[in-house]
């Protein structure tokens, strides 16, 4: 016979499985997975899909019979009791007659924070929480940051060879990774809202920057930091591209207000920013994204740009493509220009770990802030 604690542990390990199915959909909602459980079986399943649209537990009912007599659920996030772009879902389960709610973690925004557990209790309904509370916190790192510091959580992702060079000395290094390597990296587009890069990689390589892959269901945003609005008007970025927006990040104090303009009218967005050290203030660039709705955001902007993000404390995770080749000499490009860190105030990278699930390059994954919810 299967312990209560473990059965528990298995139908929410099932439910942040479908969760997953909502990386690319829900932002800036949570990314939520929902079972109906009935007799030990799986009757129904459900996930966040885009704003405005059926939230994890709606879905999974809305597939269910009817009937609920004796089902539970389960979802990895605390039900919504409040009315946003959707009805609250609390109502709905108390509507269909569930009586025992499993739930991974609470909700931190503050509108729903406590409230959806409290209000299924009021209306006699047994709720237990935090099963699989550390997985889900994992899962849900980008959303906690959101929540937390409204601003978006930041992954910085570069292929480099396995002596952790970005390019070769003669600065040609289009591709170091593998064709494995870039296909996986534009699943990392399809989760995330977009992607930043600055002038000086928009100059040399003149790249898309596009998600290329299924269709998404949101906008991809394709953010350029140029202090100086010094970008070409045909650079490749500025090309319309169906289901992508591109937002050039200038200096407030910028005086081409007639090329503003112009952009403006090809609808390319422009966001002025303040300075710090003669280049784009990243935090105050973060904080107008966030305000924008944008959540999770890749950096592929460069080894000056990454540094930048380093320095200020701005990156939240870090993914590496390596290739087993190396490039070496000194005027070869590292991950990480700049002037580098003093060993006393390195950057610590947690809970890293390598995958050779590729067979042609190994990818890194680690991270350099771990947000937890504490107001419980």
């Amino acid at each position: 016979m299967i312990m209560i604690e473990n059965k528990h542990q298995h139908f929410m390990l099932q439910a942040l499985i479908e969760s997953r199915k909502a990386r690319s959909l829900s932002s800036p909602n949570p990314n939520v997975g929902a079972l109906l459980v009935k007799n030990n079986r799986i009757i129904s399943r459900g996930h966040t899909q885009i704003p405005g649209k059926d939230h994890a537990e709606i879905a999974a009912l809305k597939k269910a019979p009817y009937n609920l007599k004796g089902v539970s659920l389960y979802v990895t996030m605390e039900p919504c009791s409040h009315y946003g772009k959707t009805p609250p879902c609390t109502d709905m389960i108390i509507k269909r007659g569930v009586k025992k709610v499993i739930i991974g973690i609470k909700d931190p925004h503050k509108l729903v924070h406590g409230k959806g557990v409290l209000q299924l209790r009021q209306n006699n309904i047994s709720v237990i929480t935090d099963v699989l509370k550390d997985k889900i916190n994992q899962e849900l790192q980008w959303y906690l940051k959101y929540t937390i510091k409204k601003t978006p959580y930041v992954t910085l992702k570069s292929g480099i060879s396995l002596d952790g060079c970005t390019t070769d000395y003669q600065q040609s290094s289009r591709w170091i990774t593998s064709v494995n390597a870039r296909m996986l990296s534009q699943t990392l587009r399809l989760e995330n809202d977009g992607i930043i890069a600055g002038i000086k990689t928009i100059m040399k390589d003149n790249p898309f920057l596009t998600y290329r892959g299924k269709k998404r269901k949101q906008l991809f945003y394709r953010i350029v930091l140029d202090t100086n609005f010094s970008i070409q008007k045909n650079a490749t970025v500025l090309k319309n591209s169906e289901g992508h927006k591109t937002i050039i990040a200038i200096s407030r104090q910028c005086p081409n207000m007639l090329k503003i303009q112009e952009f403006k009218k090809r609808n390319i967005d422009i966001i002025l920013c303040k300075t710090r050290n003669d280049l784009i203030d990243l935090k105050d660039l973060l904080i107008q994204l966030g305000n924008r709705g944008i959540a999770k955001l890749i950096v592929e902007g460069g080894s000056t740009v990454n540094y930048s993000f380093l320095k200020y404390d701005l990156a939240d995770k870090l993914q590496l493509s390596i290739a087993p080749i190396l490039l070496g000499g000194v005027e070869s490009k590292g991950l990480i220009q700049g002037k580098g860190f003093p060993l006393q105030m390195h950057k610590k990278v947690q809970n890293g770990k390598f995958y050779n699930h590729l067979s042609d390059n190994f990818i890194f994954e680690g991270y350099l802030h771990h947000y937890v919810y504490r107001n419980h």
